[in-house]
């Protein structure tokens, strides 16, 4: 009679264990994915120890993902399928030099994708320039499929990364090449919450009924984008049309009311308005 009652409990044992794992790491990539949002728009990131927001953030990003390998999957499948071929049809010198040059190749694409994710910063406030192109300050604004582009070839890279890892492993064991691949599987985990939230996370503007008291200089509307908890990020413009951020304390906007809710993008114009337009040529 003890026996059943005792595999309950294990088993009662585990799934609190895996559902506190699962809860985790919703938590770590929601966290990496608003820091990551809060960076890219250039407002001011109201991160604190303790939020349910990140878990929920986190639960969104593994959506985002599954839906991002699935799109993947076919690809990755046929990329296995011929280097399946590949392999099994040359002589193991050839094929140890084969998996050596796909190593390295994984290796600096994925440093071209950390790269080119981290370089967006402060999509809203600067112009163009060679550090932030045009296309990824886009892309933040949901203007293009550059960031889809990214997040879909991040996922093939790491899905194909992982099934050469687990062959390599189960033919070598653990080698230079294993390690080498570990770290690209590794770096990938870190990088697709930081993807996620640099080109798909909330990309909300809410309408402000009214400015909140004491604050001056900037025009109608005013775009609340980032709400913390002890301080939200409102979009505006102020003199010469140039777009402002600005950092006020969360119970500031109590009793003020919300119109609209638009995409970002929408808001902050198009041509010479955006913040992704080319400076004007300067007259000296």
């Amino acid at each position: 009679m003890a026996t059943p009652v005792v595999r309950i409990s294990e088993f009662a044992t585990q799934i609190g264990i895996t559902f506190t794992a699962l809860t985790g790491v919703a938590y770590a990539a929601g966290y990496l994915a608003r820091a990551a949002r809060a960076r890219a728009l250039g407002t001011e990131p109201d991160l604190v120890l303790i939020s349910q927001a990140y878990v929920f953030g986190g639960f969104r990003f593994a959506l985002f993902t599954l839906l991002a390998f699935l799109i993947a999957l076919p690809l990755v499948v046929l990329l296995w399928v011929i280097a399946r071929w590949i392999t099994s049809s040359v002589r193991p010198v050839v094929k140890a030099w084969l998996q050596l040059a796909t190593v390295v190749f994984f290796g600096a694409v994925t440093l071209i994708l950390y790269g080119s994710t981290l370089r967006v910063t402060d999509a809203l406030l600067r112009p163009r320039s060679d550090v932030l192109s045009p296309g990824l300050c886009e892309a933040v604004l949901g203007r293009n499929e550059v960031g889809l582009a990214l997040v879909i070839g991040g996922a093939v890279l790491a899905a194909s990364s992982f099934l050469l890892l687990r062959a390599r492993y189960l033919e070598k064991g653990v080698d230079t090449l294993s390690l080498a691949l570990g770290v690209i599987v590794a770096v990938h985990l870190l990088l697709m919450p930081i993807q996620y939230g640099v080109f798909y996370a909330d990309r909300t503007a809410r309408e402000l009924e009214r400015a909140p008291e004491g604050l001056a200089g900037i025009e109608a509307p005013l775009w609340l984008i980032d709400r913390g908890n002890e301080r939200v990020s409102i979009l505006a413009r102020g003199i010469g049309d140039r777009l402002k951020l600005v950092s006020v304390k969360s119970d500031s906007l109590d009793g003020i009311g919300v119109t609209r809710s638009v995409d970002i993008g929408d808001v902050v114009g198009t041509g010479g308005n955006s913040p992704c337009a080319p400076l004007p040529p300067s007259s000296g």
